[in-house]
């Protein structure tokens, strides 16, 4: 019971809240980014449903100054509206140039990067595959100079063991001879 006291409490809060809202769902029809209708005011709180591609928003201030300034044209009465206008156009003829021109360097300045790390990439696989030949020719080299070492080990020996030998030889000749010379 005393829950129900409750939703029924916490339901009369919502409906009331939801139902003392003052916005409003305005729509943006397709047709009105190319249409010559005027402008659509919104308030705090409006929702906007926007069904066409682009719409600008603009605050009061601003509105008012574009309203004063198509007045004066439209009355054809004030020549310095129409050179701030022409001036306003060629400066944003100038930005767009500007901007073109900023987009065309990037280009061309991402080609150049694109071609330099193609490059780049290119050095480090020549550079691996220098030093994994090099790593080869040194296995290469070592194991040539390991055999070379235990060759100059068994000439050595051979060397030293023929000197021992004559050696030996030369003192069996000499006690032979003396033994036999003694007899």
């Amino acid at each position: 019971m005393k829950n129900l006291i409750l939703l029924i409490q916490f339901s009369v809060i919502i409906c009331s809240s939801v139902l003392a809202q003052d916005s409003e769902i305005k729509t943006i029809p397709v047709d009105y980014s190319s249409s010559g209708k005027a402008p659509i005011q919104f308030i705090l709180g409006d929702t906007i449903k926007i069904e066409c591609d682009t719409v600008f928003v603009m605050n009061k201030g601003r509105y008012q100054f574009y309203k004063n300034i198509h007045t004066a044209l439209q009355n054809d009465s004030d020549s310095t509206c129409k050179n701030l206008l022409k001036a306003y156009e060629l400066r944003l003829s100038d930005h767009e140039n500007s901007y073109m021109q900023l987009v065309e360097k990037s280009r061309n300045s991402e080609k150049v990067a694109l071609e330099l790390v193609t490059f780049t990439k290119q050095s480090l696989t020549e550079t691996q595959n220098t030093l994994i030949n090099t790593q080869n020719s040194l296995q290469e080299t070592i194991k040539n100079l390991e055999i070379a070492n235990d060759h100059l080990k068994k000439e050595r020996w051979n060397s030293a063991g023929k000197k021992v030998l004559i050696g030996v030889g030369g003192v069996a000749v000499g006690i032979i001879t003396g033994v036999l010379v003694a007899k």
